[in-house]
């Protein structure tokens, strides 16, 4: 998703398909967040770890494949839904298998993108992500 390709009406019908508080809710609004304030290639958002996250000044720290690090402040909504995932995701008996979690395991990028393209999906939105995550 690319925050300049997408509207503030779309990340609200996005935002909505996510909302009953269920561990994969609140994971798939933090990842659609991260999506939509970052811009960043899959494995960039995929890769994240708690060191990279610091909640208290909501500012997030991405490296690329090739090392290279952007730092990201998040708007006030995409830092919540970030802390909430973290704080989910601790409760969670495979929370060590790594950031982006699901109930066998660690995500992928594929399982990450593929997260974001149903809520697109569920939205009546389609596809949102970049061409570039292609």
């Amino acid at each position: 998703m690319s925050s300049s390709r997408i509207t503030r009406e779309q990340i609200v019908k996005l935002l909505a398909t996510a909302r009953s508080g269920s561990f994969e809710d609140v994971r798939d609004r933090a990842i659609m967040w991260m999506f939509i304030e970052t811009d960043a290639e899959p494995p960039d958002i995929t890769n994240l770890t708690e060191n990279d996250i610091d909640l208290a000044r909501g500012e997030v720290r991405l490296t690329d494949e090739h090392g290279t690090t952007r730092g990201f402040t998040l708007e006030t909504e995409a830092a919540r839904a970030l802390a909430d995932y973290v704080e989910a995701r601790r409760r969670r008996p495979n929370a060590d298998a790594g950031f982006w979690i699901d109930n066998s395991g660690a995500m992928d990028s594929a399982a990450v993108v593929g997260a974001a393209r149903e809520r697109g999906a569920l939205a009546g939105l389609g596809d949102l992500l970049h061409p570039k995550h292609h």
